[in-house]
């Protein structure tokens, strides 16, 4: 299985007005086993309550289902499942934001 986090409010574009751009964040699982496995949800850091908003083993739309940060849910084989995060009272983390250049550093002479 894989995962990973559309983070809505770690965006690096800012509108006409120079404010931050700033949408949803969703949480994408897809488990491609031709077995049933569980996701444990990431800590609140992450966002404290998802709530489920596609599921592929249900035609049309799911039935309401809010998980909670740490929570272990079950999935079904070749499955997949997106969650949209329901708090705002956290942001999504930004790993070394400050740390990557907005220039690629021009190579030195003899470095191939």
């Amino acid at each position: 299985r894989i995962a990973w986090l559309l983070a809505g409010d770690a965006l690096a574009a800012l509108d006409e007005m120079g404010d931050p751009v700033v949408d949803d964040t969703f949480l994408v699982v897809i488990s491609a086993s031709r077995k049933a496995s569980t996701f444990t949800f990431p800590n609140a850091e992450w966002g404290e309550r998802w709530r489920l908003c596609v599921d592929t083993a249900v035609a049309g739309e799911p039935e309401p289902f809010v998980a909670f940060a740490g929570e272990t849910i079950a999935l079904l084989p070749c499955h997949s499942v997106v969650y949209k995060r329901q708090s705002r009272e956290h942001s999504s983390y930004r790993p070394l934001r400050a740390a990557v250049p907005s220039v690629l550093p021009q190579a030195k002479k003899g470095d191939g």
